[in-house]
């Protein structure tokens, strides 16, 4: 017992350390989510068995654990089908990998590997009109600076939150034109222009704290000067939306968030008639991979659908360019 207990040990060691970072090279962000997966999990089979996580070995590791694991995730946590299939393809990574070290056990894990995703029910996506930005544009100019900023990049790059609280200095250029430099999945890095008042702001605000020359140093910061996370970002733009509903009150049935800003620049780029694949280019959902590296769609096209986009189609065009682009939810729902 004692060996299988430390062989699982060392595999989720080895796991993380040698498979997810050395051999296929994954970025810290994804790497934490399949720890909070695995954590999450390891954690339920203990409870489940009545025993301590250094108590369970791979022949108590079922299909029908994992299940009820995942079941228990949107019964008793009322977490979304989408983060559940997200935590089953961690799972589903980590049990096969654990089946070249433990052979012993690998039916089970081949069982596990079956399990199939849940479907999910096909919801439209939620994406806010020019009156409700403007709404929350005049709070964020209401609380403070690092909130308007933080408003501003997320909305005029449509950049994932990670990446706007990973924005360093050095990843500015302020041109002409200015354009930021994203980090997203995979460490793919993508280059995407700024309205000039966004790099006025994003000038000002970096000398106001007299960082605009340590390249090093984060853009978005929380009130203690530390490098704003994720979550912090997320609790700055839903405080934001419940202060501009005052003045909005169609944004109480809407899912305010700093992905629902993500697919409001998405939206917005469409209904003025950018062409779809430029969108993905630009959200870091598409990259192009020619000899050794990944190339960039031109900036001045990017700059070009960015002038576009202040020129909105009326809104009664959206379902007809929702069906000339059948795919768009699809992607855009993609986290």
């Amino acid at each position: 017992m004692r060996k299988k207990k430390a062989n699982l040990l060392n595999a989720v060691q080895d796991f993380f350390t040698e498979h997810l970072l050395k051999e296929r090279g994954l970025s810290p962000n994804t790497i934490h989510s399949y720890r909070d997966a695995l954590k999450d999990f390891l954690k339920f089979a203990a409870k489940d068995s009545r025993k301590p996580v250094l108590s369970i070995d791979g022949s108590m590791l079922s299909a029908d654990l994992v299940l009820r694991f995942l079941n228990s995730l949107e019964k008793e946590r009322s977490l979304s089908v989408r983060t559940r299939n997200h935590r089953l393809a961690c799972l589903k990574t980590f049990f096969s990998y654990l089946g070249t070290t433990d052979l012993e056990n690998i039916g089970n894990y081949q069982r596990i590997g079956m399990i199939s995703r849940k479907k999910m029910k096909h919801e439209m996506i939620d994406y806010l009109t020019e009156k409700e930005m403007a709404a929350l544009f005049r709070e964020s100019a209401r609380a403070s600076e690092m909130h308007h900023l933080l408003l501003t990049l997320l909305f005029n790059t449509g950049g994932r939150v990670q990446e706007i609280c990973d924005l360093k200095v050095g990843d500015v250029i302020f041109g002409p034109p200015p354009s930021v430099y994203l980090t997203g999945k995979g460490n793919k890095t993508r280059q995407v222009p700024i309205w000039p008042k966004t790099a006025e702001i994003l000038k000002a605000h970096l000398i106001k704290r007299n960082v605009d020359r340590d390249l090093k140093a984060n853009v978005i910061v929380n009130q203690r000067s530390r490098p704003m996370t994720r979550f912090g970002a997320l609790y700055v733009i839903k405080t934001l939306g419940k202060r501009a509903m005052k003045d909005q009150p169609t944004l109480k049935t809407k899912r305010i968030s700093p992905h629902t800003l993500r697919h409001t620049t998405a939206m917005h780029l469409l209904q003025s008639g950018v062409d779809l694949s430029v969108i993905k280019m630009w959200l870091g959902h598409v990259n192009l991979n020619t000899t050794h590296g990944y190339v960039e769609i031109d900036v001045e096209m990017k700059r070009t659908a960015l002038i576009k986009s202040n020129k909105l189609k009326p809104a009664h065009e959206l379902k007809a360019i929702l069906k000339k682009n059948a795919d768009v939810i699809d992607w855009l729902e993609s986290p």
